[in-house]
């Protein structure tokens, strides 16, 4: 009888360590319709970065671009996610401008967060805008560099709520250590704290953070070109947090992306992972690309019970045979 309820309990053990199994997902593969047809507003010329989203069941993104020496951030949508429509323009710098994220606290307050090369300094702003993306001409200084691994500038800031806290995952600049990404803390969105005097991961840059199942997953791409990749935590969001070894999820390996792949966004939608990026190909032109994951199906195990009907012969438990006692 002892043996059979230490089996019970293990196979209980078993059960729901199996049905509260976090995310998992197969490798990404780069879709057949790269890269992405993007019509440009006219006299625009190039796009750079992108963050995708989506919202009220359409794909939404927006765009950092250069045309004639002036910056611009602009706003898209797409129906099929292969077709992309540039509709209107949110900002525009002589100065370099670039990496839009947002954060939507609700549905009609949304903070955009973009950088600002400031003579020769990289700097990261906010501007608040409502659902249609009308935004304010006044931007908020929210980050600048403190430490020597990040004198040349912070830039590339990914946002995060929740709980109350906000928080920002950025890029840095050091002359002497390279690039390398970083996390900041604010209660109210204004004043942001700083984790630590020293990065979270090196020789990375243009971080964006996935939450799915209570596990976080940080994507960034390497600054030599050679990839994206992506690390994973089980810890609460924290200054303390610990981050798993990061794996190359993508790479480069076609024309449209063959020199370099940055600015990962993640779109989770019918049980797929749709991974967006902005490619440099072999031409030196900058494009919109997807990769797609299909995330696993929830598995419902079939459990066993020795002593039920069939005790614990193996005939009767696993081929229906008749067995005695």
């Amino acid at each position: 009888m002892k043996v059979k309820l230490i089996f019970l309990i293990i196979l209980s053990i078993f059960y729901f360590a199996t049905i509260n199994k976090v995310l998992a997902f197969d490798t990404f593969v780069k879709s057949d319709k790269n890269p992405l047809d993007v019509t440009l507003l006219q006299n625009y010329t190039s796009m750079l970065q992108s963050n995708i989203f989506e919202d009220e069941d359409i794909f939404k993104g927006l765009f950092s671009s250069v045309t004639n020496n002036i910056y611009n951030i602009t706003f898209g949508k797409s129906t099929d996610i292969k077709n992309w429509i540039i509709e209107k323009e949110i900002l525009k710098s002589n100065r370099n401008l670039f990496a839009p994220r947002i954060l939507k606290l609700n549905s009609s307050q949304i903070i955009l967060f973009i950088t600002k090369e400031d003579f020769d300094h990289f700097r990261i702003y906010s501007t608040n805008c409502d659902n249609d993306f009308n935004c304010s001409n006044s931007l908020n200084l929210i980050l600048d560099s403190n430490f020597n691994w990040e004198d040349k500038g912070v830039f590339s800031g990914f946002p995060h709520y929740e709980n109350g806290v906000y928080y920002l995952f950025y890029g840095a600049w050091g002359s002497s250590t390279g690039f390398s990404v970083s996390l900041a803390i604010s209660t109210d969105g204004i004043s942001w704290q700083k984790c630590s005097d020293k990065p979270i991961f090196s020789n990375v840059d243009g971080s964006f953070l996935f939450k799915k199942n209570n596990k976080y997953y940080l994507l960034f791409h390497m600054y030599d070109g050679s990839g994206i990749k992506i690390a994973e935590s089980s810890s609460p969001l924290s200054c303390n947090m610990e981050w798993s070894q990061a794996n190359y999820i993508l790479q480069p390996s076609k024309t449209y992306d063959q020199k370099h792949l940055i600015a990962p966004s993640i779109v989770e939608k019918d049980n797929k992972l749709y991974l967006f990026y902005s490619g440099l190909g072999n031409d030196d032109v900058w494009r919109l690309n997807l990769a797609i994951s299909q995330l696993e199906q929830p598995k419902t195990p079939v459990i066993l019970l020795p002593g039920f009907m069939g005790s614990w012969n193996k005939e009767a438990i696993l081929h229906n045979q008749p067995a005695g006692i």
